[in-house]
C-alpha cells in the first residue's frame, strides 16, 4: 500500500508489488510559514526507480481484493462540511490545493465488519468511513493509523467523533496526527490505544484477536518536523525496520 514519504525506506527490501491510489506521481508540498517555503512531501522515488529495483506498481482505481481477508479501497467522495483539508498542503509545479485523490485505505475482515487501516485520512476520517460503509455494505468497527486531527477545533473533533460513533466505529489504533487532539478535546467514548511506525498488530485469532487473521504492520509517515533532511536517519531506520519486520511476518 502505497504511504508517500514514509514508503522508500521500506521498498529497498524490495517487495514484489507496491499498491497506490490515483496520482500516484504528483509532487507534493507543505508550506512552511515560518521558512516562508514549499518543503517537499512527495514519496521521494520514481517510477524508473521502482522498475529499477523490480517492483511492479499496482494502481488501485476503486477496490482491489488482495485474499480472502484484505482489499484495498480508494475513492472517497468528500461530503462531510467540518472536514477539511489544510491550505498548507498543495500540489504540482503551480503549488495547487492537494485534494489527495491519492489517499488509499486497507480493509481488513472483523468479525462481521471490517478493520480500516489508513495512512493520513487527508480526505476526512468520517467521509471515508462513511465511503467503505457505502460501497461495501460493510460496517467499520475498528480504525487503525493516522486520522488527522492535528489543529482541528475542538468542536471539530466532537463532531468528528459523534459522526464515527454513529457510522459504527467502536475501536481505534491510532498514531500520528491524532493523538494530541483526542485526548486534550476528551471527547473519545470508544475504545482508544496508541501506536508508532513500524509497530506490529498480531491480530490472529491465536492472539486474541479477531477474524482477519494477520498481523498489520502501520506504514504512515515518521516525520519529527517540517524539515525532513534534519531527521533522515531516523526516517531511513523506522523504514528499514518496517521492511524487516514485514520480511520477518512473509
Amino acid at each position: 500500500m502505497g504511504t508517500g514519504g514514509g514508503a522508500w525506506p521500506f521498498l529497498h527490501v524490495k517487495p514484489k508489488v507496491l499498491y497506490t491510489g490515483p496520482d500516484f506521481w504528483q509532487e507534493k508540498y507543505s508550506y512552511d510559514r515560518e521558512k516562508d517555503e514549499y518543503l517537499y512531501k512527495g514519496c521521494g522515488f520514481t517510477a524508473d526507480d521502482l522498475a529499477a529495483w523490480g517492483i511492479e506498481q499496482r494502481e488501485c482505481q476503486d477496490m482491489i481484493r488482495l485474499d480472502n481477508h484484505a482489499t484495498l479501497f480508494t475513492g472517497f467522495a468528500r461530503t462531510t462540511d467540518f472536514e477539511h483539508i489544510p491550505e498548507k498542503f498543495v500540489r504540482g509545479a503551480a503549488k495547487e490545493p492537494d485534494s489527495f485523490t491519492d489517499e488509499i485505505c486497507l480493509l481488513l475482515e472483523e468479525g462481521n465488519g471490517l478493520c480500516m487501516v489508513v495512512g493520513c485520512s487527508h480526505r476526512g476520517i468520517v467521509n471515508m468511513v462513511a465511503a467503505v460503509k457505502e460501497r461495501t455494505g460493510k460496517q467499520v468497527f475498528r480504525v487503525v493509523g493516522g486520522i488527522h486531527l492535528a489543529g482541528a477545533s475542538e468542536a471539530c473533533v466532537s463532531q468528528t467523533v459523534k459522526e464515527l460513533k454513529n457510522l459504527g466505529v467502536a475501536y481505534f489504533n491510532l498514531c500520528h496526527c491524532s493523538l494530541d487532539a483526542c485526548h486534550s478535546a476528551g471527547v473519545w467514548p470508544m475504545y482508544l490505544d496508541t501506536f508508532a511506525a513500524g509497530s506490529a498488530i498480531c491480530s490472529g485469532q491465536e492472539e486474541g484477536g479477531k477474524a482477519y487473521g494477520k498481523p498489520i504492520i502501520h506504514l504512515g509517515p515518521v516525520g519529527m518536523s517540517q524539515d525532513i533532511g534534519s531527521f533522515r536517519e531516523l526516517f531511513v531506520a523506522y523504514g528499514e525496520r518496517m521492511g524487516k519486520l514485514a520480511a520477518w511476518l512473509a
